[in-house]
């Protein structure tokens, strides 16, 4: 892990479930940046269509790692997917720790403890 940056995690859960713990334990919220998470799912539209986007949302078993740190201090390899801001309200009415277009993604994503949701796109 590279000097300046905040926090950093495993994503083995689900970027939006995963992304959301940092933020809450934070006070603050994460806005994913669609172009940067669209450019992720790219390689896998082939293979899974319009549920690419779903599975970059959604998917653990890459085990990528997450980080916060200033715009100006992105270590080598790592990739921009969005920026923390102050909680906003979502589409849902409940404040959200985690949004893409200002809809909430926190619910997508893998939970030990219960069943798993269908995704927008289902």
């Amino acid at each position: 892990m590279s000097a300046g940056m905040g926090v950093a995690m495993d994503v083995s859960d689900g970027l939006g479930r995963d992304a959301a713990r940092p933020a809450a334990a934070s006070g603050v919220g994460i806005e994913l940046d669609r172009a940067a998470l669209e450019r992720m799912a790219a390689p896998l539209r082939p293979l899974l269509g319009n549920r690419a986007l779903d599975c970059v949302l959604a998917s653990g078993e890459e085990h990528a790692l997450l980080g916060t740190c200033d715009a100006d201090a992105v270590p080598p390899g790592w990739h921009v997917i969005g920026r923390v801001v102050a909680p906003a309200a979502s589409t849902s009415g409940r404040r959200a720790a985690v949004t893409l277009d200002g809809v909430d993604v926190v619910e997508r994503g893998w939970s030990h403890y219960e069943r798993a949701r269908p995704s927008s796109s289902d």
